[in-house]
């Protein structure tokens, strides 16, 4: 017997190493309806999350040697292995996706909240990252090892708030041998704040996108090994309903993300400045420039409002009296052609070049001025005529 415990012991605590650093996927939920991933030891039912990697290794999580290897780095393992279901949301609301740690190191201690059954997230220190593939139909029938993801949500630390001193209790004594929090100041890392809201994190899906089949690829990071990053990646299968018309650019493959030589993978949580972290991989999805919908979404709320202006155009009716008017000034011509014309104006010069005599060389000087009246017959009757004249002089300052 005690030859027999001996053994038992023994291979307890060559088991421990690998398992106290994972965990997987519980449950997502949205639209008021929660879907519970399958157990990666008996991947037997339905969900809308593929199945991830075991929680033992070298399965347990994914290091930057394998970020170049899409069958790896897309869905974990999974990246050919759809699931039976979609999960249903609406576009501009969010999913929320529940974590759970694959030891107890963290249950009921302090700074952890409420994560009832699920036994809390352990790993405190590393960004969440979010990224969208459009499954081009039926989600259950889409291979995502070659996929281009597109980044939709991302938080890595923010300098502006502070992990809770109860959190930061618990994991300095983390299982007895501790797991200390970096910085040591302000700094808040995004598995911090999953931690603290119950080892939930909310993945908000854009309203611009178009209804139709997606792949979520959610991936949380831990950075307690320096450069050696640990990726842990969900894969959850959407029907978003209610879009805009904006589609996803082609998007990034996984291999592509990251350099396993770059700064994410080679950053120290203990050795440099907390504030010189950059959020890795591609830009977030510029949702007013990207994708060929997105431009004509805007553009077709714009229409209806210079189409008030158009009804408003009746105000310029103005110039449509113009056009009618050259028709009122042409019948304008035959009405003072004769009369009044020799009424006004031309009385005087006719009557004093027949009593004079003398304007026989002037007539023709005085002649000139009448050539000018009939070029100024529209505006010498309507500065000076009657109402009808000015009633046409209005007409045509208009």
């Amino acid at each position: 017997m005690p030859a027999k415990s001996f053994a038992f012991l023994a291979i307890a605590v060559a088991v421990l190493p690998f398992v106290s650093a994972h965990g997987d996927v519980y449950s997502v939920s949205a639209n008021g309806k929660t879907v519970k991933a399958l157990n990666p030891y008996y991947p037997v039912g339905s969900s809308a999350v593929r199945v991830m990697n075991k929680n033992e290794l070298p399965e347990a999580f994914i290091e930057p040697p394998q970020w170049t290897d899409n069958s790896k780095f897309s869905c974990e393992n999974a990246g050919n292995k759809p699931a039976k279901e979609h999960l249903t949301v609406t576009a501009g609301s969010s999913v929320t996706v529940s974590w759970r740690g694959a030891t107890d190191e963290l249950v009921h201690q302090a700074g952890t909240g409420n994560t009832g059954e699920r036994k809390p997230w352990v790993h405190a220190t590393g960004p969440i990252l979010d990224y969208l593939t459009d499954c081009k139909g039926d989600c259950t029938k889409f291979d995502a090892t070659n996929a281009g993801w597109t980044k939709i949500q991302a938080m890595g630390i923010d300098m502006g708030a502070s992990i809770s001193d109860a959190l930061r209790n618990t994991m300095k004594h983390k299982g007895g041998v501790g797991e200390p929090y970096y910085p040591l100041g302000k700094g808040l890392w995004a598995a911090a704040k999953m931690i603290q809201e119950n080892s939930n994190w909310n993945v908000q899906i854009p309203k611009e996108l178009k209804s139709g089949k997606y792949l979520l690829r959610h991936e949380v990071s831990s950075m307690h090994s320096a450069g050696k990053n640990q990726n842990y990646i969900a894969c959850i299968q959407l029907d978003v309903v209610s879009g805009g018309s904006a589609a996803l650019p082609s998007g990034t493959q996984a291999k592509d993300l990251y350099s396993p030589n770059g700064a994410f993978a080679k950053f120290s949580i203990y050795n440099d400045k907390p504030e010189s972290f950059q959020v890795p991989g591609p830009a977030l999805w510029d949702r007013s420039s990207s994708g060929t919908p997105a431009p004509p979404a805007e553009p077709k709320p714009e229409e209806p409002k210079p189409a008030d202006p158009k009804p408003a155009d009746p105000k310029p009716s103005n110039p449509k009296p113009t056009d009618p008017q050259p028709p009122a000034v042409q019948p304008e011509t035959p009405k003072p052609s004769t009369p009044k014309p020799e009424t006004p104006k031309p009385e005087t010069p006719k009557p004093s070049t027949p009593t004079d005599g003398k304007p026989s060389t002037q007539p023709p000087t005085e002649a000139k001025p009448p050539v000018k009246c009939r070029q100024r017959k529209r505006a010498i009757p309507v500065a000076t005529h009657t109402k009808r004249s000015h009633r046409k002089r209005l007409g045509v300052e208009h």
